[in-house]
Parts: structure tokens; C-alpha cells; sequence
């Protein structure tokens, strides 16, 4: 096998494996015409043919393939043990029978899509960060997916933020609605970073979502519960009563310069709306002040505002828009904001301002 290939194939498959083993098994990587791994929430698997059956542990054959520079290496097995020469260099890793891994899940297929690979990782990158990540077995820890006749929308929200993306080009004729664990979709944006492959595969069968792009297969384990109805929780854009402009790089670097004064429990930074001018404020007793001004271009303005945000979700929202100048609206200091990028339209970012005294 080519070194190269390989080693994008365990970078991969390292990525789904069981960190947290609670079977011995589960720390390895099966190999058996096929590459796989599982934590038995996701089976990630490459379709790179090894010509042995048996199972290695995939953190051991990382850490042997970083140190390889020879172009080729070669697996054969003794019973379950694999071996690996690559060069002069000749090394046996202990292995357990291919047998006792857990089967790849046999998929009921219900619904399926083919999708625009590039448009659909987009996606993926704009709704990842926003979900509930430490609650890993909640309904938020998920990216909910909705198709039907209108088109396709995806959202995230950890109950603070919250993001949505359509694309009304990608239709059912029978609706459907899943969520599938963000973490998992994120280690699938990951893994096709430089992929050529243009279109992914998606089928959906119950308590399953399957994603499919090049050699590349990843079944996943999907969350159950009642998502929450967001489309309520996003202001109609006809009642804001502030609707602003900024450049996204002037407004991040004016964040990025005066929020190491922000307090670093809260992260709390003021936006106070002049007109035409945001000021952004931080003061913290132990740390010092700062303030910044920014202009600004007003297409709808009810007088002054001041509210105040976390910043880190401001500028997590900003570095997922693909879009130079980005629009941000609201109707009340403690109403939520909405940020769109004006050549991003398909998608939107919610965030919810904080109290402050």
C-alpha cells in the first residue's frame, strides 16, 4: 500500500474510533477487505483492501506510520498478530480475531439523497460548532436535517446560539426529519478535507444515518428525542427594528483586540449602536477597560442601542460566514441578533444577547 494513502486512511479511522474502550476490541481497527472503526454510536470505514483479516489497535499503527518514510508499506498477519514492514523497518502488532469486531449495521434505507458534496460540508462547517457538545446522548448535541418538498434545512443550537442552513434545491417528495450527532458530522467534514469527489451519499433508516463520499463511509447512530422548534425563536426580519452592516474582518479584528479585558469567566463584551459608530466596551476590576469604534451602514435604526454579547459566539458565528460584509439585526437589548452574511444568504446565525447590570 502507498504510505500517503495510508496514512490518510488511519487519520481518518482514528478519528471514529473508541477513545473512551470500554471492550478491549473497540481501541482497533478491523481489517478485512475493508478499514473500519467504532464506538458503537459510528462505524467509520475506508474502502482501502488489506488482503489480511484480523484487528491492530489503530492509536499503535498511528504512531508507528508518523515515523515511516519509505513510500510503500506492507501488512500480512501471523494468526491474529499484524505485521508491518515499511523499509528496513519490521514491526508485529498484537491483534485480536477480526471475528469478535462489531458488525457494520445492515441499513432498512427509508430515504435517500444525493447531494452536493461541497455545498453539504459547508453546511456541516456553518452548524457543527453550535451544538451541545458536553451532552453528548441530548437531542441538542445534534444537527437536525428536515427535507421535503420545499427544499432542505438544517439547524444547531446549544440554547444560547443557534444556526440554520437551506437549500431549497435539494427536495423529497416524502418528507423526513433526523438528527444526527454533530460530533460525528464534524469528523466527517474533517476526513474529506482535498476529497475530489463531488456529490455525497446520503440514506437515512431507522436510528440510522448513513454518509457516504468517495472511499469514505461513515454510519452513524442517530440521536432520539424531540428537537426543539427554533423556526419559532427566529425574529421575523420585517419587525427588527435595528438592521446593521459591517465589514466581517473590521468587526472581528475589533473584537480580537479588546477582549483579552473581557472577564474570562463571561466573556461579556458591550456593543453600544450610535449612529453610524459601534462602540465595543469590555471592563473587568482586576484586568483594566477597553473600548473600540467601528463604522457602520444603518439600513434600519430605531435610535440608539446598547446590548451585550459573549464574544466568543460572535466571532464563531463570523468565522463560518463566506461572505466579506455581514449584516446583523435585532429588535431589543434582550431580543435575540441575527447575523447573515449578504453574499451568504442560505445561511443564519442566532445569538442571544447577555444580561448585564
Amino acid at each position: 500500500m502507498k504510505t500517503k494513502e495510508l496514512k490518510q486512511a488511519i487519520s481518518i479511522l482514528k478519528a471514529g474510533a473508541c477513545h473512551r474502550v470500554i471492550q478491549p476490541i473497540l481501541a482497533n481497527v478491523a481489517l478485512n477487505g475493508k478499514m473500519i472503526t467504532t464506538d458503537l454510536d459510528c462505524w467509520t470505514i475506508v474502502d482501502m483492501p488489506t488482503g489480511i483479516n484480523t484487528t491492530a489497535s489503530i492509536f499503535q499503527l498511528d504512531k508507528l506510520l508518523k515515523n515511516v518514510k519509505s513510500d510503500e508499506v506492507t501488512f500480512s498477519q501471523d494468526g491474529h498478530h499484524l505485521k508491518v514492514v515499511a523499509g528496513s523497518l519490521k514491526t508485529t502488532l498484537n491483534g485480536l480475531p477480526v471475528e469478535e469486531y462489531p458488525a457494520i449495521p445492515a441499513l432498512d434505507v427509508k430515504h435517500a439523497l444525493t447531494l452536493d458534496g461541497k455545498r453539504f460540508l459547508s453546511a456541516i462547517k456553518k452548524l457543527a460548532y453550535s451544538t451541545a457538545h458536553r451532552e453528548s446522548q441530548n437531542v441538542l448535541a445534534g444537527i437536525c436535517l428536515k427535507v421535503n418538498q420545499t427544499g432542505l434545512e438544517m439547524a444547531s443550537t446549544d440554547g444560547s446560539r443557534l444556526g440554520k442552513y437551506t437549500d431549497p434545491s435539494i427536495t423529497s417528495d416524502e418528507p423526513f426529519e433526523t438528527v444526527i450527532p454533530g460530533q460525528y458530522l464534524a469528523a466527517f467534514h474533517k476526513s474529506m478535507q482535498g476529497c475530489k469527489d463531488e456529490t455525497i451519499r446520503l440514506e437515512i433508516a431507522p436510528e440510522m444515518a448513513s454518509l457516504r463520499m468517495g472511499k469514505v463511509h461513515f454510519i452513524i447512530r442517530t440521536l432520539d428525542g424531540q428537537y426543539p422548534l427554533y423556526n419559532q425563536l427566529i425574529p421575523n426580519p420585517s419587525d427588527t427594528k435595528h438592521r446593521v452592516t459591517f465589514e466581517k474582518a473590521d468587526l472581528e479584528k475589533a473584537i480580537n483586540q479588546i477582549k483579552p479585558f473581557a472577564n474570562p469567566r463571561t466573556n461579556v463584551i458591550r456593543f453600544e449602536f450610535g449612529q453610524g459608530t459601534l462602540t465595543l466596551k469590555t471592563s473587568t476590576p482586576d484586568i483594566g477597560e477597553s473600548e473600540i469604534a467601528l463604522p457602520y451602514r444603518a439600513s434600519c435604526q430605531d435610535g440608539p442601542l446598547a446590548t451585550a454579547f459573549n464574544y466568543a459566539y460572535i466571532l464563531d458565528a463570523l468565522k463560518v460566514i463566506e461572505s466579506d460584509t455581514v449584516q446583523l439585526s435585532m429588535s431589543e437589548p434582550l431580543h435575540p441578533a441575527i447575523l447573515i452574511g449578504e453574499d451568504d444568504p442560505h445561511y443564519l446565525a442566532l445569538i442571544m444577547p447577555v444580561q448585564v447590570k
